[in-house]
């Protein structure tokens, strides 16, 4: 398994117990959204309440990164940014398309942004920090997710 630490191990087996699923149950990744403090944070609490469905990531970081990409009913744990665990999500569909035709309804199910414009220009900063040459043709991969568990009730 990909587990930073133990309380991740156990929020894992917790999640597989109160679920029924076997403690062996594959967990694709374990992360936390985005690349600074405020941000991870801020996003993890949209997944928490709802808000955010959604995620999208550069499809040529996969390549370059050599990181399997993500597959329909997979299993992640995302944590805060100090990498507390806050919930299991799932994820539900997966589609690989040129940046620029993510549209307002995409933009809105990754729940972000106010415009799917500051969406766009956000993005495309983050994705050129991670691969200079990122254009608007360039493939993302946009993932629905359902958060499936959480023990923040």
């Amino acid at each position: 398994m990909n587990f930073k630490t133990i309380e991740q191990a156990q929020f894992w087996d917790r999640f597989c117990t109160k679920t029924n699923r076997p403690l062996d149950t594959p967990c694709y990744e374990v992360f936390y959204f985005d690349d600074d403090e405020e941000t991870a944070n801020d996003l993890c609490a949209r997944v928490l309440s709802g808000k955010k469905r959604a995620t999208c990531s550069s499809y040529d970081y996969y390549m370059v990164e050599d990181i399997s990409m993500p597959k329909v009913d997979d299993f992640s744990l995302f944590t805060d940014w100090e990498g507390h665990p806050k919930g299991i999500i799932q994820t539900t569909n997966i589609e690989i398309i040129a940046f620029e035709d993510v549209d307002q309804i995409r933009f809105e199910r990754e729940g972000e942004d106010d415009t799917l414009e500051t969406w766009h220009d956000g993005h495309l900063r983050h994705f050129r920090s991670q691969i200079p040459e990122f254009n608007l043709k360039s493939k993302v991969i946009f993932e629905d997710f359902d958060l499936i568990y959480t023990e923040n009730a």
